[in-house]
């Protein structure tokens, strides 16, 4: 029944000539299901299917299509695919009553359309989770801004992130929504440009920059300043930017990729750069994800041509990547330290995937 429904599915597709092969393979399976199928497919948009629907049926020989055959003969507007109907519907008419067929028997139909309805039907939940917490030594007036936003202490995902940052490790973050992300790397940076040392966070929109971008503004009471530079910053903004370069600039791999070809612009910005920062980073796969490797190891030559002493460091995060460390380390070319959100507090949720009947 598995591989009925996948040709079923092609029912839907766009081009014509996938949907009249979907219709010649459904002739093969003499089921109830075919035949809805077939039923279905004589009201196509495209006439050449509705004629390959209406010869099908005559193959599947169940008299179960008749009526959808005699209201095609009538309410059709095209001639000959009231000719294929009016001929089905006779052939079908004629034929002896197909008893072979066991699957049109009710008690065995009944029995087939049950064991379908179990398996397009999955349940599984997700058990609570508590929060568990975590100490962590930092700047009392950084601690104190977080609090001010309703951070009294981190989760304990969060601390064992900013430690192997403060390590000098590269950092990726596989953490769902609302689980603490953005502080995890806002601590560090405000550390580093506390000490005069400048960071690039990407983030794969220009909406989600500016949106992120108050979160950053928080810390402009200690003399860290964050701008946005990318496509939608208005030209006489960049030269000031450029004239003078915040501590935190925010930025997508569009704009760094035109940065790296206007070096000699951001020479200042590239010499003290400590951390670059790759939020959504699962959205750099694929094509886009090769023009993204490419654009990171032309930034690492760049930065040790410029004379770079930093060290510069990356910090990921994502809430979908699988195989986050790999990944990362494809993307980047360095080696990643995994930190879990299993931290972060979490409600009982219950998941239903239904797949409904045709």
């Amino acid at each position: 029944m598995q591989s009925l429904k996948e040709i079923i599915s092609f029912l839907n597709d766009g081009e014509p000539a996938v949907r009249a092969q979907a219709v010649i393979s459904i002739s093969y399976f003499k089921t109830g299901q075919a035949v809805k199928a077939l039923c279905l497919a004589l009201s196509d948009s495209d006439a050449a299917v509705r004629c390959l629907a209406c010869s099908s049926l005559v193959k599947v020989g169940s008299r179960d299509s008749l009526p959808a055959l005699y209201k095609v003969m009538e309410e059709d507007k095209d001639k000959k695919v009231k000719e294929y109907a009016s001929k089905a519907a006779r052939q079908i008419a004629e034929a002896q009553p197909i008893a072979e067929f066991q699957v049109f028997e009710p008690e065995a139909t009944l029995r087939d359309e049950e064991e379908d309805d179990q398996a397009e039907t999955q349940e599984f939940e997700e058990g609570e989770r508590k929060p568990v917490f975590s100490d962590l030594e930092m700047d009392p007036a950084v601690q104190r801004i977080l609090e001010i936003r309703g951070i009294q202490r981190l989760y304990k995902h969060q601390a064992e992130a900013v430690s192997l940052i403060r390590e000098g490790k590269n950092v990726i973050i596989t953490a769902p929504t609302a689980s603490g992300k953005t502080e995890i790397f806002l601590i560090p940076l405000v550390d580093a440009a506390r000490e005069g040392k400048r960071s690039l966070v990407i983030y794969p929109t220009k909406a989600l920059s500016r949106d992120q971008l108050d979160r950053f503004h928080e810390f402009s009471i200690l003399g860290v300043r964050s701008e946005v530079y990318d496509g939608d910053t208005a030209q006489h903004l960049r030269e000031k930017i450029r004239g003078d370069f915040p501590q935190i600039l925010i930025s997508n791999f569009d704009m760094l990729h035109f940065m790296l070809m206007n070096s000699r612009l951001f020479g200042d910005f590239f010499r003290t750069l400590k951390y670059v920062v790759i939020d959504e980073i699962h959205t750099n796969s694929g094509a886009m994800g090769s023009h993204v490797g490419n654009i990171i190891r032309r930034l690492k030559r760049m930065l040790e041509k410029s004379g770079n002493k930093n060290g510069v460091q990356f910090i990921c995060s994502s809430a979908t990547v699988g195989n986050s460390a790999e990944f990362a380390a494809s993307l980047c070319g360095a080696e990643f330290a995994v930190v879990e959100a299993t931290s972060a507090p979490r409600a009982r949720v219950k998941h239903i995937i239904a797949n409904p009947p045709l």
